[in-house]
């Protein structure tokens, strides 16, 4: 009985084993190999031929996804279209690490773009945010979507007195980039190291509560930022130095609202611009300042210009950053201007007007002209300054159109999205510099989001 018992055991352990093994005849799963229902990661995109990236929605474009935050049905037909270097409109076509055209349509929630680089950010909601260069198309994924954070755009802050340009990001002179990243409680200062192609690398810069409204880079990387701690009783407020190894300075400036700003200056040094009541001369004063950072921690202040300026220039809060090969310039949306810093010093300081009752929308500027967008007397006008002589040019001044947006090429050719008001279609157009007019696109009848030159 008790062999019986023994063999019955063998017998069951043998069939368990034996039952449990594979079949020769079905074949082993590949290693690794991907699911292909999977969606394709995006590697590269067909932009090497672009001028000009939109977005824009499109009755053909149904998604798979949609963008972080907005789950809006209307966004679903977003999509990303070029401009190319031949005045065609076109989708930019996504493809693959083997280099196969991905089917599936993603949406391009937004563009972003950094200053002074050959990269830009693109956001494609739950898929990721991608660094992509404007000269090859080469799609690089971040780290940012691992950081719990998103991302902020400087246009939000403009009721704190910066400027209605200011990039979303910016670089330093090793093409590092610097942004702000919100991380729950507090926006903070972050920067990736590209020195690595193959690893970007991202760290944060700025304490965990100071919450960055503002920041301004040096070429060298030495920081200048305006921030508030909302975590401390009366929420102290101000500017804060940061150098390249990491000190800190002590905050500067009590009031958070002040109307002054931080630039980097022709040579990437940092300045700091304000406008001073001066109680002796009853009279409003420009006073630009160079920031001095001593190796022992210390923050000083070199003045460069102090100089009478009156009342009007005060008469905006928004202002844009012009930045030439040799000045800098601020305007106001009432078109008075300021010279932030110049190869010709005796010009620091000095207040101007650029364009007589014009109230300005849109602003975007060459090495050699300012463009501006806005209202003349009820009449929509775009004009064309000469920031050396400061002479005006009108290049369109009717109701035929209403520009949303507009951007700027190397050659002067000026591309805008805008209302045509005969049909009340929504078209894409070209304006050369000799003057020329050509619609490039009335089809897809929307106004895009994002209009940026990547060339």
């Amino acid at each position: 009985m008790k062999n019986k018992l023994i063999y019955t055991l063998l017998l069951g352990l043998f069939l368990l084993f034996t039952g449990c093994e594979s079949n020769p005849n079905e074949p082993e799963p590949a290693p690794n190999e991907s699911n292909p229902n999977e969606p394709k990661s995006i590697s590269k995109m067909n932009i090497g031929d672009a001028t000009t990236l939109f977005i824009a929605s499109s009755a053909n474009g149904m998604a798979k996804i949609s963008p972080k935050g907005n789950n809006d049905a209307a966004v679903a037909t977003k999509r990303l279209f070029k401009i190319t270097k031949d005045g065609v409109v076109e989708d930019v076509v996504y493809t693959d690490e083997e280099g196969n055209e991905i089917t599936e349509t993603y949406i391009p929630g937004n563009m972003y773009f950094i200053e002074n680089s050959p990269y830009f950010f693109a956001d494609f909601g739950y898929e990721g945010m991608f660094l992509v260069n404007k000269e090859t198309g080469d799609v690089y994924k971040t780290s940012m979507d691992n950081q719990g954070g998103y991302l902020i755009d400087n246009m939000q802050l403009e009721k704190f007195g910066f400027f209605e340009n200011s990039p979303f990001a910016t670089t330093d002179d090793k093409g590092n980039i610097y942004y702000r990243w919100y991380e729950g409680t507090s926006v903070r200062v972050h920067k990736i190291d590209i020195s690595n192609i193959n690893l970007f690398t991202d760290k944060a810069l700025t304490p965990v509560n100071e919450d960055v409204h503002e920041f301004v880079v040096s070429e060298e990387g030495d920081l200048v930022y305006r921030f508030i701690n909302w975590s401390l009783p009366d929420y102290p407020s101000g500017r804060r130095f940061r150098s390249l190894d990491g000190r800190l300075s002590s905050a500067f400036e009590d009031s958070y609202y002040s109307g002054g700003v931080v630039f980097r200056g022709l040579d990437g040094e940092l300045f700091v611009f304000d406008f001073i009541w001066d109680s002796e001369e009853s009279d409003y004063f420009s006073l630009v300042q160079k920031t001095c950072f001593s190796d022992n921690g210390i923050l000083s202040f070199d003045t460069i210009s102090y100089q009478k300026i009156g009342e009007s220039v005060q008469s905006s809060s928004s202002k844009y950053l012009i930045v030439l090969p040799s000045k800098v310039l601020m305007i106001d949306l009432n078109s008075s201007a300021v010279v932030l810093d110049s190869r010709n010093k005796s010009e620091v300081g000095m207040f101007f007007d650029i364009n007589d009752n014009m109230r300005i929308t849109d602003l975007h500027y060459t090495d050699s002209y300012i463009y501006c967008c806005g209202e003349i007397e009820g009449n929509f006008s775009l004009v064309r300054i000469d920031p050396y002589t400061y002479s005006k040019d009108v290049i369109m001044q009717n109701n035929d159109y209403e520009i949303y947006s507009f951007t700027v090429l190397d050659d002067e050719t000026i591309m805008f999205n805008g209302l045509r008001l005969s049909d009340g279609k929504n078209i894409i157009a070209s304006i050369e510099k000799n003057g020329k007019f050509k619609i490039l696109d009335e089809t897809l009848n929307s106004q895009e989001s994002v209009l940026e030159r990547i060339q």
